[in-house]
């Protein structure tokens, strides 16, 4: 007989034992589809293009002359923040010093400009700022932008969600 007079399957494995597996393997499976199809709803509806202005005082000119229209954009510590999609606009540098009578000066430095960077990707806004990566961002926060084979320091300026 497969079952014995004890309620065990094959002598070894009690039904109410596999009962209680099926159960289990089941309520985890309802789990993670749940989970997951949820998760990823969720995600893709609030995941928009946002288009970010970068706005720099003071970079070296030939690393500014380096970025081209489509050029990946990053923060130095990784989180990518999309693409350039317009030329970056270029303008002398403006760096502030204290002069004489206590006032600050603007002062341009040779080989150095201001630009405005116009770039395009995909995060999410809130009322704190904007997030891509995991990362919070607001305007006015500095950051070391890596675009392309170029690294210079800049500020997020304006962001507005694309359409």
């Amino acid at each position: 007989m497969i079952i014995d007079n004890r309620g065990k399957l094959f002598g070894k494995v009690s039904i109410v034992d596999i009962l209680i597996l099926l159960l289990l393997i089941t309520a985890a499976g309802a789990g993670y589809r749940y989970m997951s199809s949820r998760g990823g709803a969720v995600a893709a509806a609030q995941t928009q293009k946002i288009v970010m202005v970068f706005y720099g005082e003071e970079a070296p000119e030939f690393a500014v002359n380096a970025v081209k229209k489509g050029d990946v954009v990053r923060e130095l510590q990784g989180d990518i923040f999309g693409k350039v999609i317009e030329d970056i606009k270029v303008g002398k540098a403006r760096k502030y010093v204290d002069n004489q009578n206590g006032d600050l000066e603007p002062i341009s430095r040779e080989g150095y400009v201001s630009y405005y960077m116009t770039v395009e990707g995909e995060g999410f806004i809130n009322s704190t700022g904007i997030s891509l990566g995991g990362a919070e961002y607001q305007t006015g926060k500095v950051l070391t932008i890596k675009v392309g084979n170029a690294i210079f320091q800049g500020m997020l300026y304006s962001f507005e969600k694309k359409g």
